[in-house]
């Protein structure tokens, strides 16, 4: 079309311009405006010809398009799905393979009926918030040059069971084999305050662990995507008694793990060794919405082989608070979640909330063969074993180094350059470390005291294990906080003093917050930079670069705001903060009651408005100026008049975090 209407204009001007130059010696050059680079149709576009001559100095032409044959075709118009649970809070997907005839670009608009909001991407997925059974979705096809072509109504499905989501993007080239692993548990304090039992005899006790195989053996291939939904739990037979019986539920959401396997072959073992069998669910357990077909569920009495080729994530939806007496309190809003390096590192994991892109990511986005050059870097620098019999490189933290784990290559040769490190910088005074040494050994020397009455006679005689371990001597616990655990965190990161692996505490801490920039787990109380807990309606989990994040920013603690509501006593008439938005006129995400919510953005999103919404439908907005640090109210916070006087109530509190008042009565 475009083509068409170029030549009908350029023929049309230039018969002008020959006309002229015959009889007026008119000279006319073609200014090509109002011509778009693809042009609609039933459109009128023109052009006009400067000339120069006794006439007219302008002479302009028009044409009219002529009507448009493309076609959009939508194969899977009529697949979409929605489901949510009781917070009306929910997820849905369609198939997003439309094509335009001519080859322009297909994009898709969304549309509700009924209550709630939508919120829609252009690869196959949408957010619903404050949905019910009568919600109805419609997704159309647009193109600038086709009749659109709508998509079948998509009624949304709701679940009785709190429900969250996980979205796994295979950014690599080659498979992928995620695993959900459900843990034993003695007492499940995440179920007794999903039900509210006020007896403690009902424990939900878990004597199995039970795993989830996304797309059963055949994972997530390279470069796709599969998102899976994640019910608090399901039922393992079909009546349960309510908790005092062991093995009627399944819990999905407490002290989660997820494995992500890349070598099928030991993925396929996992499957027939002692003690796995397949297990039936009486109520939907995790459930592919897209990318994927089919979970498969098995039962287990022993978590994975720990030399396979895995790497650890691990998650917990939800926060309980297990104050006596019963029933506990519990916020489902919550996200909580990390990368675990403390044992090994295999993949490049990266993390974030899903639903939500206040929060930066926690892992790597680097893809997989400069991770595994990285690795590869490391090992020539050390003599750092690896997990044995493995196709690529697997590294195990410090300590199962110095356990002497019979999985690994020799460990003997770096559990003695440990060992000599620990010797010379904490018996040597003139060793840079040697007063951060000496406070360790201390710290656990009081410790070792406490459990057996006697002091070690020397740093020398305090085991490596203890040390890289962070090992107590009995049930009496390490400090997590003061002048020893200040001085252990400045040894780990004392890399930062050093430029040769063999200065280093821990050449390992070194290799995952230095060589691969990783803010994650990389020693057992590493929690400053691991442990993220946030406000969510699921996780995003990418392998292999950054494509599927909500915010391409990695997590930095240092630039989090957090803002805290103002809430009304329990039992008080009064409403409550429901939701929230940033920089956002409108509140669309959940808030538990209490809760507070983080964000963490670039410069440029600032001004930023701060949007709240009250059990009434009320909005309460706030202005925050700029990013953290933040320094005053009256340099950070600005009201509009219409938002007052609720808004002058806000208060920047510290660096990093603001208060409101609680709603209008």
């Amino acid at each position: 079309m475009t083509q068409y209407l170029r030549y009908f204009i350029f023929t049309t001007a230039l018969f002008v311009s020959m006309t002229c130059y015959a009889v007026d010696r008119n000279t006319c050059t073609l200014a090509d405006k109002g011509i778009s680079d693809q042009s609609q149709a039933g459109q009128t576009y023109s052009t006009t010809s400067n000339c120069t001559g006794t006439h007219r100095s302008e002479v302009t032409t028009t044409a009219s398009a002529q009507p448009s044959t493309a076609i959009i075709t939508w194969p899977s118009s009529n697949s979409g799905s929605a489901q949510a649970d009781i917070t009306g809070n929910g997820v849905g997907s369609f198939v997003a393979n439309a094509i335009d005839s001519s080859g322009h670009p297909v994009s898709y608009t969304f549309k509700i009926s009924g209550p709630g909001t939508i919120t829609g991407t252009q690869t196959g997925t949408f957010n619903l918030t404050g949905v019910d059974a009568t919600t109805v979705i419609t997704i159309t096809a647009v193109a600038d040059d086709a009749t659109p072509v709508v998509g079948a109504p998509i009624t949304v499905q709701v679940s009785n069971v709190p429900t969250k989501v996980l979205y796994f993007y295979n950014n690599t080239s080659e498979p992928i084999y995620p695993v959900i692993e459900a843990p034993i548990l003695p007492v499940d304090t995440w179920m007794q305050a999903q039900f509210a039992v006020t007896d403690p005899s009902y424990t939900f006790t878990a004597t199995h662990l039970h795993r989830v195989y996304v797309n059963g053996i055949h994972g997530i291939p390279p470069m796709q995507s599969a998102l899976v939904s994640v019910p608090f739990y399901s039922y393992l037979v079909p009546n349960p008694t309510g908790g005092n019986t062991a093995d009627q539920y399944v819990d999905w959401w407490s002290s989660m793990r997820v494995y992500i396997y890349d070598v099928q072959s030991y993925l396929i073992q996992t499957q027939s060794e002692a003690g796995v069998s397949p297990v039936t669910l009486f109520t939907p357990g995790p459930t592919c919405i897209s990318g994927c077909s089919q979970t498969s569920v098995y039962s287990a009495t022993s978590i994975m082989p720990t030399n396979d080729p895995q790497q650890l994530t691990e998650y917990t939806f939800a926060a309980v608070v297990p104050t006596q007496p019963l029933p506990y309190s519990i916020d489902r809003t919550i996200v909580n979640y990390d990368y675990s390096a403390v044992d090994q590192v295999y993949l490049p994991v990266a993390m974030e909330p899903y639903g939500a892109n206040q929060l930066g990511y926690t892992g790597t986005v680097v893809d997989l063969t400069s991770f595994r050059s990285s690795l590869n870097t490391f090992l020539s620098g050390t003599q750092w074993p690896v997990y044995a019999g493995l196709p690529y490189p697997r590294i195990p933290g410090a300590f199962n180094v110095v356990i002497g784990n019979s999985q690994l290559t020799s460990t003997a040769a770096q559990t003695a350059a440990l060992t000599a490190y620990w010797n010379n910088c904490s018996t040597n005074p003139a060793s840079p470390d040697f007063a951060n040494c000496i406070a360790v050994f201390n710290l656990f020397d009081a410790n070792y005291f406490a459990c057996n009455g006697t002091h070690l006679s020397g740093p020398t005689a305090l085991p490596v294990e203890n040390i890289y371990g962070y090992i107590a001597f009995c049930a009496t616990p390490l400090p997590s906080s003061g002048a020893g655990f200040d001085a252990y965190t400045a040894l780990q990161y004392n890399y930062k003093n050093h430029s040769s692996y063999a200065q280093d505490f821990n050449s390992y801490t070194s290799l995952i917050h230095q060589a691969l920039q990783m803010n994650v787990y990389a020693y057992s109380v590493d929690d400053a930079v691991g442990f993220i807990s946030t406000l969510g309606n699921g996780l995003v989990i990418t392998v292999g670069g950054a494509t599927g994040l909500p915010n391409s920013q990695q997590y930095n603690p240092q630039q989090v705001i957090t803002v805290s509501p103002g809430t009304p006593a329990v039992g008080s008439p009064f409403p409550v903060f429901t939701h929230y938005g940033v920089c956002s006129q409108t509140a669309s995400s959940s808030l538990g009651r209490g809760s507070s919510f983080k964000f963490q953005l670039p410069s440029t999103s600032f001004p930023c408005v701060i949007t709240l919404e009250d059990s009434l439908k009320r909005l309460y907005h706030f202005t925050l100026k700029a990013p953290a640090p933040l320094t005053s109210t009256a340099a950070d916070i600005s009201c509009a008049a219409e938002d007052q006087p609720w808004c002058s109530s806000v208060v920047v509190t510290s660096a990093q975090g603001i208060s409101t008042a609680q709603p209008n009565p």
